[in-house]
């Protein structure tokens, strides 16, 4: 099976039981999100350094833009833009440019 570990990123996600990490790992088997948590230790698998980076899991984006129109900027104040607002900002202040 192939198995990527995604390392040291900052994970947002709607997922309760999953929450929101500034530093945490997430594991793929497959096409499937097997763990998401920081510091998964050790795994055989093909890792990705994602320090300082964003990672959604789950987050699909089918990318059909042509139904927003009609709701362009109704969640504009939704808790979600709140917290990757927050999270960014956050990682701005760790990671300067």
């Amino acid at each position: 099976m192939n198995r990527t570990v995604i390392r040291n990123a900052i994970v947002i996600s709607m997922d309760s039981t999953i929450g929101e990490h500034l530093d945490a790992d997430v594991l793929i088997e497959g096409s499937k999100i097997a763990a998401v948590k920081p510091n998964l230790g050790p795994v055989d698998a093909r890792e990705i350094d994602a320090r300082g980076a964003i990672v959604l899991p789950g987050f699909v984006d089918t990318h059909r833009h042509t139904w927003q129109c009609l709701l362009r900027n109704a969640a504009a104040r939704a808790p979600a833009n709140a917290t990757i607002r927050r999270h960014l900002a956050q990682a701005e202040q760790d990671h300067p440019a």
